[in-house]
């Protein structure tokens, strides 16, 4: 099927089109803008203020422009001294109530100066405020402080929170970057309120370790976020080595610093959001019907006979027909009790039960999201705190995720050098439900009712024991609840030694806890062999950190210098405990009933303790504000690593040259702002579990000497006393373009990865006694293209912004150690040459037609499959049809050039990467007086999704429930058997000589091949909100100072070949390695929902 990609296509043109026009025009109207924005600076429009003598008060109304007389809105605006302020509105108006005519004013907002006037000073109630640029410098984050935007050296990417605001559908930090940043790519597992996300940043470089990038929240390290979206203020992404090698170990991924909500000066201030929401089934998977069902079942019962086997000799129970070529096939006719076989007439099955499974399971579920705000402060401790709500059910029943996260962050200036910074959070969430569903609901027979119970009859020789098969009778009758409490706090001292010299002291906690009760009948596919299970399992997960750092800042004429020098301290602990009871009589308990089971296994324990030390430094300089470098240097030491390779070095240098501030291109006044960057670093990864360097040693109950159980102890693992740092060093050059005044900006990287002593568990021989050994070997690569471009094509009443991005990933695997390949988890392959994460397996050459295609197979030496039922089945006409690859060198060329005549784990292929080669978004906001308009669009192309669910729906074989594409099997026209005359060929059952879908037959083909391989490309209409601002005379009447009304929608439609549910999808266990594999996964949802935002 042709791909359809002209919907992103035509709004693609449409802004283009719109922007070359707008910068001809604006370049055309550059200098008498310019005139006529010094005009409006020099202009001020005078207001009144309306004194009330009687209550001692007076009421300052006035409006706040920025230097071009463009409205500003957000602006504090306090009077100082007091608690009491107001914020100004869209269009920049205010009005406040003061004490007295000698009351002060104080109007401040970040990127613009702060400004202080009298009230009584009529000609100054209406204010324009000047914009602060080294504020606006100083807003980009970098690890342990703060850099220019102009002097920035490394990649990096900020989501501002204004994008973080336009109302789509996020509850978390990976749906808010999802399209909106170049070489951040972020997928989900399936869907469902559970669905977990997958992040990378430019590409995978660990094969068994983590590949997600590093968070880190209002300064402080953390392996994984939990913190709702309302909370955040701003993202930065440090994407090169010379921006993350300052976290040496912990930055090799890639950073993510998060700064969460402060509170600012004046009254409290009340925000509400709330947000209610619909979600249904974005996609169907089509199946076949119950007529088609039992066509196959009834199929499956043939039998093929070539016709030099045939004995002659005919049953009565069933029907012979032969094919083309005289080959015998058989059909029941008659079942074992002699009756007519009732599958033969499938037609009749047309009005009996026709259940749509997935219109049975799945439902419209219900999306609530629940926040209150209040933040404000004095001029010495400002406050933000928040209470955020969140339910979410599945689509599925009785499944549901409820959250609860509560926030608190204050500071408090204790004088003019010191400020204290503390931020508290905490996250309850329940997830109620068993989810698994998919595979069952998708495998069900259509023929089979909606409460599961088949009629005796219906399926000659089905006998209904009650067991519990249905996909909504499961998610009943399984009592599965999983909780967790996270709870981190951390506080930071500030102490200003001089104006040059300032030192920071911070530590943090975090503690984790992860809990599951479950119980699964007896009578469940789950528990049925065992009795039943009931199942509590607790992971307590606990970190320390404490990090301090000193920074000193000198300049002098046109040098600019800056230290930065600390230290950190870093302690993790994971406790583990489960056990598990089996062999229930009385299941009324559910969970609760845990101790009531006769069968109680061992209980599990563990145990791991790990901690990072480090010291490390950063060293910026500056020329004129025209030449800047950048070096930083980290020594860290982790306990995870063997003894005498615990510590190591990681370095970087980043520079950039702003060439618009030379000379010659001062004079070009549309070409305001281009800098080039070059950076240069390495970062390091112990991204293993603690104690891998040393042998271990395990105990457990069992039978040592064949008389009775004892205590037994043994070793489990041989240790690597060798155990070294896994290391990145990447180059990055980049270059930034910003024209008329900032509306256009471009941003382009260019970069290449390399990742090297890769941490991996590797195969040990089997006289050794262990299965892995932990080891440093191996090499890979990414390399690539990003491009970020954002642009405001229409500025005026009417306003336009988009956001292009673009990123180009290639990636490749350099060396394996001592061996050419290392498989997978038997689906996929990391070969010397090739993409990271190629799909592995056997490629099908079409369906053996007839048997003389086979006979002449054989005689040019096809060995054939038997014996291989792992791979494919017996050599007959309707079966799969595979590629003897070459493995034999006829010509002494050193090249395998011809087949062996045997289909078997030689001939296993690469079949496709799984990543994509290129991905993006593309975003816009549209804003008209107070409307504003939200749409975006994501893409990705070049993946291929192995959609494993094919392996049991298209298996040809009864019992489960197939897709529509089996209706296209391969049939052979088969022919009445006459003994008498063999050569009197009269049609009976016409066929269909189809080359991709295999004959209905017993076997199942759970290899992977390549006609379960699909084209994973995509383009999703991802996002759509608009939003309504009241005007400012009803908000007054009403008594807010904002009221906002929305609507949005999430995941609206996708354009795609594969015939999934969704192909951006990652059930595997090498998430980062082979994305897109499906199997069983979550159906992804379409969700609408309408909100509300007050501020009072």
């Amino acid at each position: 099927m042709k791909k359809n990609y002209q919907p992103l296509i035509s709004v693609f043109y449409i802004f283009l089109i719109v922007s070359l026009f707008n910068v001809s025009y604006e370049l055309k109207a550059e200098d008498s803008s310019i005139s006529l924005n010094n005009n409006i600076k020099d202009n001020l429009i005078s207001t009144s203020i309306v004194g009330f003598e009687s209550l001692q008060q007076l009421i300052v109304n006035g409006n706040i422009t920025d230097e071009n007389g463009l409205p500003i809105a957000g602006v504090n605006v306090l009077e100082k001294g007091t608690l009491n302020g107001v914020v100004s509105d869209f269009d920049g108006n205010y009005s406040i109530s003061v004490d007295s005519s000698n009351s002060e004013l104080e109007f401040s907002i970040v990127g613009f100066k702060t400004l202080t006037i009298v009230a009584n000073d009529i000609s100054a109630t209406n204010i324009q405020m000047e914009e602060d640029i080294d504020q606006l410098d100083e807003v980009v984050l970098i690890g342990y402080g703060t850099q220019t935007r102009k002097g920035l050296t490394g990649a990096t990417a900020n989501v501002s929170s204004e994008e973080l605001s336009r109302n789509r559908i996020i509850t978390n930090v990976a749906d808010a970057l999802k399209g909106q940043v170049s070489g951040v790519r972020v997928t989900q597992d399936s869907g469902g309120p559970n669905a977990q996300n997958i992040i990378s940043i430019r590409g995978a470089t660990s094969v068994f370790g983590d590949n997600q990038p590093l968070y880190v929240v209002d300064g402080f390290p953390l392996e994984t976020y939990d913190l709702a979206a309302a909370d955040i203020e701003s993202i930065d992404i440090l994407k090169d080595a010379s921006s993350t090698a300052i976290y040496g170990s912990r930055g090799a991924n890639g950073v993510i610093l998060i700064t969460t909500k402060r509170g600012k000066k004046g009254k409290t201030r009340v925000n509400v959001t709330v947000k209610n929401g619909i979600s249904s089934l974005a996609r169907r998977v089509d199946m076949i019907d119950n007529v088609e069902w039992i066509k196959q079942l009834y199929e499956q019962n043939i039998r093929f006979t070539p016709i030099g086997n045939f004995n002659g000799q005919l049953s009565p129970n069933l029907d012979y027909y032969q094919d083309i070529e005289g080959n015998i096939w058989t059909l029941p006719k008659y079942n074992l009790n002699g009756d007519l076989h009732p599958w033969k007439d499938h037609e009749q099955y047309r009005d009996s039960t026709n259940t749509d499974w997935q219109d049975t399971t799945l439902r419209n579920a219900l999306f609530q999201d629940y926040k209150i705000n209040l933040s404000g402060g004095t001029e010495r401790t400002v406050y933000d705190m928040s209470l955020n709500m969140i339910s979410r059910e599945g689509l599925v029943p009785n499944n549901k995720l409820q959250s609860i996260l509560a926030r608190f962050n204050f500071s408090h200036k204790f004088n003019d050098k010191i400020n204290v910074t503390s931020n508290n959070y905490f996250n309850k969430s329940k997830r109620v439900g068993f989810e698994d569903v998919a595979q069952v609901m998708l495998n069900r027979p259509s023929i089979v009712p909606p409460d599961g119970r088949m009629p005796p009859g219906d399926i000659p020789g089905y006998v209904d024991i009650g067991l519990v098969e249905g996909p909504v009778e499961q998610t009943e009758v399984i009592d599965r609840d999983d909780f967790t409490s996270i709870f981190q706090t951390n506080l930071s001292i500030d102490y200003t030694i001089s104006p040059k010299l300032n030192l920071i002291i911070g530590g943090s906690y975090r503690n984790v806890s992860i809990t599951r009760e479950n119980y699964t009948p007896r009578l469940t596919p789950y528990g049925f062999n065992i009795g039943g299970f009931a199942e509590y399992r607790n992971d307590q997960l606990q970190d320390i950190t404490n990090q301090n750092y000193l920074t000193y800042s000198e300049s002098f004429n046109d040098h600019n210098l800056s230290l930065m020098i600390g230290t950190a301290a870093e302690w993790h602990e994971v406790k583990y405990f489960g056990v598990q009871n089996r062999s229930f009589a009385l299941e009324s308990l559910a969970f609760y009933g845990f101790s009531g089971g006769t069968d109680p296994q061992i209980p599990n324990l563990d145990y791991q303790e790990s901690s990072l030390l480090s010291t490390y430094g950063r060293l910026g300089y500056s020329f004129k504000d025209k030449y800047f470098l950048n070096a930083t240097l980290r020594y860290d030491g982790s306990s995870r690593l063997a003894k005498g390779y615990e510590w190591d070095y990681f370095p970087a240098v980043g520079s950039s040259w702003r060439v618009s501030e030379e000379p010659i291109f001062k004079e070009i006044s549309w070409f305001p702002s281009a800098k080039i960057r070059a950076s240069w670093g390495i970062s390091g990864k112990q991204s293993i579990s603690p104690y891998q360097s040393l042998s271990v040693i395990t105990s457990r109950v069992g039978s040592a000497n064949g008389f009775g159980l004892s205590q037994i102890a043994y070793p489990s693992r041989i240790g690597n006393d060798g155990l070294a740092w896994e290391k990145n060093e990447e180059l990055d050059l980049g270059i930034d373009l910003s024209f008329l005044n900032g509306r256009y900006s471009l941003t382009m990287d260019l970069y290449r990865k390399t990742t090297e002593d890769l941490l991996i568990d590797l195969p040990t021989p089997n006289y050794t006694g262990f299965a892995v050994n932990a080891t440093n070997f191996g090499k890979l690569r990414n390399e690539g293209l990003e491009i970020q471009l954002n642009v405001t094509p229409i500025d005026n009443e009417f306003k336009w912004n988009s956001n292009l991005n673009f990123t180009f990933n290639r990636s490749e695997v350099l060396d394996v150690g001592n061996q050419n390949e290392i498989v997978l988890d038997g689906i996929g392959i990391l070969r010397k040459g090739e993409a990271i994460g190629e799909w592995f397996g056997y490629q099908q050459d079409g369906i053996w037609q007839s048997q003389a295609e086979i006979d002449e197979a054989v005689a040019n030496g096809f060995i054939g499959q038997l014996g291989v039922s792992a791979v494919g089945s017996i050599l007959a006409p309707g079966n799969t049809r595979f590629v003897d690859q070459p493995t034999i060198d006829t010509n002494g060329d050193g090249i395998p050039d011809t087949g062996d005549g045997e289909i078997n784990a030689n001939d296993r292929v690469l079949l496709g990467q799984s990543a994509p080669v290129f991905t993006g978004g593309f975003y816009n906001t549209f804003s008209f007086k107070g409307f504003t308009l939200n749409v975006g669009f994501q893409f990705s192309e070049g993946a291929n999704v192995y959609n494993q669910n094919r392996v049991l729906q298209e298996a040809g074989r009864g019992g489960n429930n197939q897709t529509i594409r089996t209706s296209d099997r391969w049939i052979p026209d088969l022919y009445h058997y006459d003994p008498s005359d063999p050569t009197n060929l009269v049609l009976a059952r016409p066929g269909n000589p189809g080359n991709l879908v295999r004959r209905v037959a017993a076997n199942i083909e759970d290899q992977v091949i390549d006609r379960n391989i699909e084209d994973g490309s995509f383009v999703r209409f991802s996002d759509l909100s608009l939003a309504y601002d009241l005007p400012d005379s009803l908000v007054d009447k009403i008594g807010f100072e904002s009221f906002r009304i929305f609507l949005t929608g999430q995941n609206l439609k996708i354009w795609t070949d594969y015939e999934g549910y969704d192909p951006e999808v990652n059930t595997g266990i090498y998430r980062s390695l082979l994305p897109g594999l499906d199997s069983g996964a979550y159906p992804r949802e379409t969700t609408y929902a309408i909100g509300l935002q007050v501020a009072f």
